[in-house]
C-alpha cells in the first residue's frame, strides 16, 4: 500500500518539479525554491506539502516493512532522512499559520516515527526530533490553545524520556523548565 502510493501519487506528482530525493534538500530555501516557487499562498502548496508529506511517510513505512528491526544501517539512515524532512516541511509550514495544520500533523508523524525508534534503542538518535515538535508547537500560534495542551505535554513526556534514556537527565529538566512555567501561568492566573 505504501510503495503504490509513494509510486503512483506522490512521487508522480513531485516528479512534475523534478526528480525527487529527499536527500537532496537541506534548507527551507532549497524546499521553497523547487516546489513553491510561487510561494506559500499558491494554490498548489496545499498539494505539493501533502505529497511531500506523504512522500516521506512511505519512504519512512516501506524502509520498516522490509527491516522491522532496524538492523541494518540503511534503514536507520532513511529513517533518520524522513524525520529530518518532516521537520524541515514543518519549518517551513511555520512561516504562515494557515498551515498550523501541517505542523500539527509533523508533531504527530515525529512523535509516533521517534516512539517506535525508541523502543528499538535509538533514543539518542531522535531526542531532536522529540525536543523539536514539543517547540514547534509553541511556535505556531493556532497550536497554543489550551485544546492542545495535553498534546504538547505528550510531547516534552516523550522528549524528557528520550533525555532520560540517554542518561541527560538534567538536559531534560532544562527542556521542560519552559513548559512548566506555562503551565504554572496557566493553573495560577
Amino acid at each position: 500500500k505504501y510503495g503504490v502510493a509513494l509510486f503512483q501519487c506522490y512521487q508522480r506528482y513531485l516528479n512534475e518539479y523534478g526528480h525527487f530525493d529527499m536527500q537532496d534538500f537541506q534548507t527551507v530555501d532549497d524546499l521553497q525554491e523547487r516546489f513553491f516557487p510561487l510561494g506559500l499562498s499558491d494554490a498548489t502548496a496545499d498539494l505539493s506539502f501533502r505529497a511531500l508529506m506523504g512522500c516521506s511517510l512511505c519512504l519512512y513505512y516501506l524502509a520498516i516493512e522490509q527491516d522491522p528491526k532496524i538492523q541494518s544501517d540503511e534503514t536507520l539512515e532513511l529513517c533518520l532522512t524522513s524525520l529530518s524532512f518532516i521537520r524541515l516541511l514543518m519549518n517551513l509550514a511555520l512561516k504562515d499559520d494557515r498551515w498550523s495544520w501541517l505542523v500539527y500533523n509533523g508533531t504527530i508523524y515525529l512523535y509516533t516515527m521517534s516512539r517506535y525508534l525508541m523502543t528499538l534503542g535509538y533514543s539518542a538518535k531522535v531526542l531532536d526530533y522529540l525536543v523539536w515538535a514539543a517547540i514547534s508547537t509553541e511556535m505556531c500560534l493556532p497550536l497554543l490553545a489550551v485544546a492542545y495542551l495535553p498534546w504538547r505535554s505528550t510531547l516534552y513526556c516523550a522528549a524528557c524520556e528520550a533525555f532520560y534514556d540517554t542518561k541527560v537527565a538534567p538536559d531534560a529538566e532544562k527542556a521542560i523548565a519552559g513548559e512548566v512555567s506555562f503551565l504554572q501561568h496557566l493553573t495560577n492566573p
